[in-house]
């Protein structure tokens, strides 16, 4: 067996997107496409919930500028360490839903600027994230999308 820290984290996000991509089938099958990202986010809670994620919405994160803070980000979800079934997740995760015909670059590099501010949070646990993904519920009736972004 493997025992690299990049083998561990890739595995991990691995077993994990799975997951997330059959909660976010489960979500799809019930709602359907056509409606609000909002409302796929309150189904994607109920999900995680129901399966024993640890997780919060919608976490303020500053954004820094040559050390000055300018504003807030607010990730969809983040999921803390917790295990789940036989899946262990040892760092957080950041969770992004879209609801748009197809995921773009302004979609990842929104991803990659959370993960680069989440580095400078005032909660230690959340500096030490490792990565993302992008769910999408497209609007023309396609199977929803999930796109992982480690952290690099």
């Amino acid at each position: 067996m493997r025992s690299s820290l990049k083998y561990m984290v890739g595995a991990e996000m691995r077993e994990l997107q799975n997951v997330l991509q059959d909660m976010a089938r489960e979500v799809y099958t019930h709602l359907g496409s056509g409606f609000d990202e909002s409302i796929y986010q309150s189904a994607f809670a109920y999900e995680l919930r129901q399966r024993g994620f640890h997780f919060q919405r919608e976490v303020n994160i500053e954004i820094f500028y040559k050390g000055i803070p300018l504003g807030l980000g607010r990730p969809d979800f983040i999921i803390r360490p917790c295990t789940v079934g036989a899946l262990h997740i040892e760092k957080p995760i950041i969770v992004e839903l879209k609801a748009v015909d197809r995921l773009n670059d302004n979609h990842r590099a929104q991803l990659r600027a959370y993960l680069i501010s989440i580095k400078h949070s005032s909660d230690l646990e959340l500096r030490t994230c490792i990565g993302g993904f992008l769910i999408n519920f497209p609007k023309n009736h396609r199977e929803p999308e999930i796109v992982p972004i480690l952290d690099t």
